[in-house]
């Protein structure tokens, strides 16, 4: 997986992957990260490419141009979207079971979980 940067904010997922398929690459999936209110674009998406060489990759798209602006192409450093790395809390408050199989889910989908023990009072809003 590829993190794109410096996307303008016209940017489509659509344009994102024709913008790879024109140099020789396949993308399974494409995602232009997105604001919840209005859904103009953040600036930066995702591409996911089965390669070989993922530098190879790096070199011949970082600087490419897409709708007047030179994309910024680097490794994803993870499975998981760097907003959701950078900015989601979860907190589960449920008995130890439950919270145990609830973490085990998370961590199975690519969160970084850890336990936090709280004081016990509900969170205030």
């Amino acid at each position: 997986m590829f993190f794109v940067g410096n996307l303008a904010v016209e940017t489509t997922e659509a344009e994102l992957r024709a913008a790879f398929g024109e140099a020789g690459h396949s993308a399974s999936r494409v995602t232009v990260a997105r604001l919840p209110d209005d859904q103009r674009s953040r600036g930066y998406g995702f591409v996911y490419l089965q390669c070989l060489d993922p530098d190879a990759v790096i070199s011949e798209m970082y600087g490419r141009e897409l709708n007047g602006r030179g994309m910024r192409v680097q490794r994803s450093h993870s499975g998981r979207t760097h907003a959701l790395e950078r900015s989601t809390r979860i907190v589960v408050e449920c008995p130890t079971d439950a919270r145990r199989e609830t973490l085990e889910r998370l961590t199975a989908l690519g969160f970084n979980c850890k336990v936090e023990h709280g004081s016990g009072k509900a969170p205030q809003g």
